[in-house]
């Protein structure tokens, strides 16, 4: 590392432990207020790096509390899952009332089976076989 090289917590290169005596918002340990914070930003639409912004805390530090506190991800999963049901029921009120397109896509994402793109049968091409006994066919009819 050059002399001139700044230490950045964005660095590649640099160590977490060189953060040690850093005053940082990674350097925190967790607590309940910090998780809260980001689980409220989250529930409301936030993106992982502004839910770890509003917490005070990095988005590493989110994705570790996901994967090492059962709560915290369930808590995670059923905010994202709420917003989700808001956004659902939302489209649902454009599509009927106007929006044909949006209904279209939601009739096709919700009940594939009725409203989904279904296959074409195959057709054979025709052979030479085929053409000479529609010719003659259509030639008797002369």
């Amino acid at each position: 590392m050059s002399s001139k090289h700044k230490k950045s917590k964005n660095c590649r290169n640099c160590s977490p432990a060189s953060y040690q005596n850093q005053p940082s918002s990674y350097n925190k340990t967790a607590n309940p207020a910090m998780k809260q914070k980001a689980l409220s930003a989250h529930s409301i639409g936030s993106t992982v790096a502004q839910s770890a912004d509003f917490a005070g805390v990095s988005e590493r530090t989110i994705y570790n509390w996901r994967d090492q506190d059962p709560g915290f991800a369930q808590a995670w999963d059923q905010g994202r899952d709420h917003l989700l049901e808001g956004i659902e029921a939302q489209a649902f009120k454009q599509a009927i009332h106007g929006d044909r397109q949006l209904l279209i896509f939601l009739l096709k994402a919700h009940k594939p089976e009725l409203y989904g793109a279904r296959p074409r049968p195959a057709q054979p091409a025709p052979t030479g076989m085929d053409i000479d006994v529609i010719e003659g066919i259509v030639s008797s009819w002369q």
